[in-house]
């Protein structure tokens, strides 16, 4: 088994990218993370890991590490765990967790602190959905796309988002900057309104290889338990569809029994379950 990095995302999609397009919907976050990537010209501080694994002239596997972010490793089959992690702690490389299906990322953990000595944290427990036939809520309100006055407030909502989800805090230049960037390629950024007054958030990227994912969605808790979350949710997934998508997913969190219950209800159906471990 051999392994092969990449400078840049371009050459990494080269090699990599009909792995991923294989199953757009299991290589979800890798799809629409990396095309992100592939455009917004990273600095040396966010330069990704990109790592190939070949039998022969065979590609058998992807991974790909960003930033302060865990490694994913969907695209990793589950017998070249062990030989990734050996090539990974023989090449110095830090990694700060690991995200991806449940079997792959938990022999991956369990490898790791193996070989490191490190701890590890259950960072959060997911499902992935795919959208089946949508059946969008009746709601008070209304929607409309973000523009570029929304940015301030969309950054603070993500914020929460960040927060309630117990992940890493992203930079909050960054942060703005990826949204403003996002909006510019035209991601959808929904807004469900209330007599004009915004009450809940939600996004969907740019379809990529049939797929589109749904993130961000968020609420402020003082307006939570009206449907708003369901109901903006149902217009950017229905956004999705209207530009392409033939496979529209999101995750949620499998400690979150309303949320998973909401989107169901929706027309969202399990896929598989995914875990995010962080090292110590």
């Amino acid at each position: 088994m051999e392994f092969a990095t990449y400078d840049g995302v371009a050459d990494f999609l080269d090699v990599a990218g009909n792995l991923y397009e294989s199953d757009p919907v299991r290589h979800t976050i890798a799809l629409t993370v990396l095309r992100q990537l592939e455009t917004a010209a990273p600095s040396d501080s966010r330069k990704p890991l990109l790592i190939t694994i070949h039998n022969g002239d065979t590609t058998i596997g992807a991974a790909f590490r960003t930033s302060r972010w865990p490694i994913g490793v969907s695209g990793v089959p589950e017998h070249a765990i062990a030989d990734l992690v050996e090539f990974l702690v023989d090449g110095g490389h830090g990694i700060v967790g690991v995200n991806g299906p449940q079997p792959e990322a938990d022999r991956f953990a369990e490898l790791w602190m193996s070989a490191t000595g490190q701890t590890s944290t259950l960072g959060m427990a997911q499902r992935l959905y795919r959208l089946d036939s949508l059946k969008p809520p009746s709601v008070a309100g209304e929607w409309r796309s973000a523009t570029e006055d929304d940015v301030p407030l969309l950054v603070r909502w993500r914020h929460g988002f960040i927060e309630d989800a117990h992940m890493p805090t992203a930079d909050p230049d960054w942060a703005e900057g990826q949204l403003r960037r996002d909006l510019a390629a035209g991601g959808m950024h929904g807004i469900w309104s209330v007599s004009g007054e915004p009450v809940s958030y939600a996004s969907a990227s740019l379809p990529s290889s049939g797929m589109s994912r749904v993130s961000s969605v968020y609420t402020p808790r003082e307006r939570r338990g009206h449907g708003y979350g369901s109901a903006v949710t149902a217009t950017v997934s229905q956004w999705a569809l209207d530009n392409g998508a033939s496979d529209v997913v999101l995750f949620t969190d499998l400690s979150n029994p309303t949320s998973n219950a909401i989107y169901q209800k929706i027309g969202y159906v399990p896929v598989l379950d995914a875990v995010d471990y962080r090292f110590q």
